[in-house]
């Protein structure tokens, strides 16, 4: 009984750092696509799509618009012989707008909604790092609640070892009470591993709700595999794909069609019209084309200048913000490769306070030990596991992020 009891034990723990590999650590790719487009930021992002591309349409069709008059009046002649004549009059007139001015218009409501399909495709990548985090997050807890419920199978193992053993005589009361205290405590932690569970569970899906929360029983964690490819090669894939370098460009492109705009309404603003009308009760009919030229002040050109370091200023930030992507990209990638290194470490360091805690619980069996030097290698066993554990899992997250950036983990770019 006490050798099945021993390899029972020692077989649990080591089930804890052999996980098979599995691929439900991570959400459903298409639940996770809808979830992140049913977002409350991607939501806004898309109106804002639909609004820049009304607003495209207006600067299509221009904003010069008719205008409609009419007058009457009454002519008083005054030298004799006095005459009054009833006159009247109507016109219509319109802005013109120049082949230049519309050919500026159309590139500002075509860069208009560019930029915000961009911005819609960083808001996307965003809120897809908000939800990886989330759930990673919650993957941590589901790791300590599943440890935490091996130990206490181990725990009532020990413990009925340990009875049976007071039983024949061969311990001391003392060592039941302290099994005793051992189990209150692992059933403690046990609880605040589930509580941590529940609320990382709760603020999950507070921001994703239609998300789906696989049982975490059925979670398995693979070992993580080294970074597959080169340092430049991940970053040529991460660029080629980033939304907010993507939007910063898009930025510089609306800026300058906005200068490009104000610069072609540096010149006069032309208006013709037409006018029709009776003079002298009918005796004299009028009709007349009018044309009118409106001319610019320095306004336009501060407008013009103002614009153009606005155009300037979105470029440079651009090109920094290039170079800073390009940094953060090859931090990202060193991370993922640091990462699996330590947790190779810490896989090899929980594999040696495991045999140690085995040796540990095999010399009290054979009554030369003691229970206090068996508990304390199964408290640096566990601390062993359980930091190995969190080490796997910020080794998947940073290969699982570096996966994202270069959309190689879901699809962001459309809406499924």
């Amino acid at each position: 009984m006490k050798t099945i009891t021993l390899t029972l034990y020692s077989a649990l723990l080591l089930s804890t750092s052999t996980a098979v590999f599995a691929a439900n650590y991570l959400p459903n790719p298409m639940e996770a696509q809808q979830a992140l487009w049913k977002a409350p930021g991607v939501h806004m992002a898309q109106q804002e799509v639909r609004a820049q591309q009304q607003e495209s349409a207006a600067l299509r069709k221009g904003r010069e618009e008719f205008t409609l008059g009419a007058e009457m009046a009454r002519r008083t002649i005054e030298t004799p012989p006095q005459e009054q004549f009833k006159e009247w009059s109507v016109n219509i007139s319109r802005p013109l707008r120049l082949p230049y001015r519309a050919k500026a218009d159309h590139q500002l409501g075509e860069n208009k909604v560019n930029y915000a399909q961009a911005n819609l495709g960083e808001t996307v990548h965003e809120t897809s790092r908000q939800l990886l985090s989330l759930w990673f997050e919650w993957l941590n807890q589901v790791a300590q609640v599943q440890l935490m419920e091996e130990q206490m199978q181990l725990v009532q193992s020990q413990n009925a070892l340990v009875s049976q053993k007071v039983k024949l005589g061969d311990a001391a009361r003392a060592e039941q009470v302290t099994m005793d205290a051992t189990f209150a405590q692992t059933a403690a932690q046990l609880q605040q591993a589930e509580q941590g569970m529940r609320l990382t569970q709760g603020k999950l899906l507070a921001q994703f709700p239609d998300l789906t929360v696989p049982d975490y029983s059925t979670i398995q964690f693979p070992d993580p595999n080294g970074v597959q490819g080169t340092q430049a090669e991940w970053v040529k894939r991460i660029l080629a794909h980033n939304h907010e370098l993507h939007r910063a460009r898009s930025e510089t492109q609306l800026l300058n069609a906005e200068k490009n705009q104000f610069a072609s309404r540096q010149s006069f603003d032309p208006e013709i019209g037409l006018r029709y009308g009776k003079d002298r009760a009918g005796e004299e009919n009028v009709a007349a084309i009018n044309l009118s030229l409106t001319l610019n002040g320095d306004a336009r050109k501060h407008d013009t200048e103002a614009a153009r370091i606005r155009a300037n200023a979105a470029r440079d930030n651009a090109s920094l913000l290039e170079e800073k992507l390009i940094i953060e990209a090859k931090v990202n990638y060193q991370l993922a490769e640091s990462s699996f290194a330590a947790w190779q470490q810490a896989h090899l360091a929980a594999n040696s306070l495991q045999e140690a805690h085995r040796l540990a619980a095999r010399a009290y069996e054979l009554g030369e030990g003691h229970l206090n030097e068996v508990l304390l290698a199964k408290r640096n066993a566990v601390d062993g596991l359980l930091a190995s554990r969190q080490m796997q899992i910020q080794a998947l997250l940073d290969q699982t992020r570096l996966q994202l950036d270069a959309h190689q983990l879901w699809s962001l770019d459309k809406q499924p």
